[in-house]
């Protein structure tokens, strides 16, 4: 069954008001002149004539338009479908990520420990983590960052939908307490470990903006 929108559906409800009405003019006009009824092939067709001359501008420009907006609908599902695609992937790289082991000999304490276990054992002890470890907890927070853009403009997308469909933005709001819980404890312990000033040389304003979204330790960068 094909969802319209509600400006779609105001388009149709529009372009049948004006076939009514021009049926209702009809009508009326037969009245006045005591011709609703009759068998009159002709007066028939002159009617005929004259809705179809009225009306076919009409509802071809009403088709158009609906068109029009359901094919704006149908690629921002396609395009919301996209995003999560792409955000699932790079999500699971991260994952991944999060889980290999240090497999740096200088720091024998976590050799062999999984990132995501030293980054919480640096941030527990106060520790910012030394130049050794930027390689990898930058770009431990560069995929952060990029999953989070793809959040970003994914939540915008479905917001936009929700309001195309006149309903409340409930599932943009869910989407984002998701990444919530998901990032935040994570985000904002590598934002310790790694310095606040590397954090802001190392993401774009754009970046530091969604990551602030999730993680409160980033809003010292706004």
């Amino acid at each position: 069954m094909i969802q319209l929108t509600p400006a779609s559906k105001n388009v149709l409800i529009g372009t049948l008001t004006a076939f009514a009405l021009v049926v209702a003019a009809y009508l009326v006009r037969g009245v006045i002149n005591n011709e609703v009824f009759t068998l009159d092939s002709q007066a028939w067709f002159q009617f005929a004539s004259f809705a179809g001359v009225l009306l076919a501008p009409i509802a071809g420009l009403g088709a158009a338009i609906v068109v029009a907006l359901q094919l704006g609908f149908t690629g921002r599902v396609t395009q919301i479908e996209m995003l999560e695609r792409q955000c699932a992937r790079l999500d699971k790289e991260t994952q991944r990520h999060l889980q290999q082991p240090l497999k740096n000999r200088r720091f024998e304490a976590y050799y062999g420990m999984p990132l995501i276990d030293v980054v919480y054992h640096l941030s527990d002890a106060g520790e910012v983590a030394p130049d050794d470890l930027d390689d990898a907890l930058n770009s431990l927070l560069q995929n952060f960052a990029m999953v989070l853009e793809i959040v970003a403009k994914n939540r915008l997308l479905i917001k936009r939908l929700e309001e195309s469909l006149g309903d409340y933005a409930w599932i943009e709001h869910s989407e984002l307490a998701y990444w919530v819980s998901r990032y935040s404890a994570i985000l904002g312990r590598l934002c310790k470990v790694i310095g606040h000033q590397k954090v802001t040389s190392k993401l774009t304003k754009r970046q530091l903006e969604v990551c602030a979204e999730i993680s409160r330790e980033f809003k010292k960068h706004q």
